[in-house]
Formats: structure tokens, C-alpha cells, sequence
């Protein structure tokens, strides 16, 4: 797993297998007061296997006194 920031993002944490990547979760926060989670990702080849839940404890970790909310829409594209 490896960890970045990006000028659009407060935190970007990446899950790779070998060289592939296959998960990701990006954030956005204040660093203290509240953080909100823009995107998870992980390929369907990956999902159940604890990569997604080990993305988050990762976030949680960086910014442990935050406030977490998630950023959800109906309409996937």
C-alpha cells in the first residue's frame, strides 16, 4: 500500500498487487474537523478480500480525530 497527496486531493492511499494497482481511496479534509471520502475503488477480481477495509483503517489513522463522512451519488457512470 502506498500513500500520496495530490493538489486535488488531501489524501490518496493506493493498493497494489505487483506492479498493478488495484484499489484506491481519495479524500479530501480539513485534517482536523472533518474528512470526506470521494472515492474508494477496488477491481472486482479484489472486492472481499480486506483491501477496501484496510484502505479506510489506513485513512482513519492519518487523520484520527476527524469527523468521516462518505460522498455517495445515485447516478454511477
Amino acid at each position: 500500500v502506498q500513500t500520496c497527496a495530490l493538489p486535488i486531493s488531501t489524501l490518496v492511499i493506493s493498493a497494489w498487487k505487483n506492479e498493478r494497482l488495484v484499489g484506491a481511496v481519495r479524500v479530501l479534509s480539513d485534517k482536523m474537523f472533518r474528512s470526506i471520502i470521494y472515492d474508494l475503488l477496488i477491481l472486482p477480481e479484489f472486492q472481499n478480500m480486506g483491501i477496501g477495509k484496510e484502505l479506510l483503517k489506513r485513512c482513519l489513522a492519518h487523520f484520527p480525530t476527524s469527523e468521516w463522512l462518505v460522498q455517495t451519488t445515485e447516478n454511477i457512470s
